[in-house]
């Protein structure tokens, strides 16, 4: 995960599954069924999170030129929520700096 604009960050993260023993040939991954239930995911999370399979130039890994692999997985991607931080930290800090312009 990468921080440099927290709290305002976003993060992808890719899941992704091969096989190193079959070529491309021989094996094909797929993704028939992608879900995620909201309404089992724990409340106190600070993230939004959201699937999609994988995009369709990750689905085939090509190692060294000597043979091509089938790939399957999903990527997951955590929005932070920002209302958040902005009321808790961001609006008294303003409003701390203003306070001080004005006296």
């Amino acid at each position: 995960m990468r921080f440099g604009l927290y709290p305002l960050d976003r993060q992808v993260c890719q899941f992704s599954m091969a096989s190193y023993a079959y070529g491309l040939e021989k094996m094909q991954y797929s993704t028939n069924l992608l879900t995620f239930n909201v309404t089992q995911r724990n409340t106190i999370q600070d993230y939004e999170i959201s699937t999609m399979p994988l995009r369709e130039e990750s689905l085939i890994f090509t190692w060294l030129d000597i043979a091509n692999y089938s790939q399957t997985g999903f990527e997951f991607v955590l929005s932070r929520y920002t209302m958040k931080y902005i009321v808790n930290y961001y609006l008294p800090s303003g409003l701390f700096v203003i306070t001080s312009w004005v006296s």
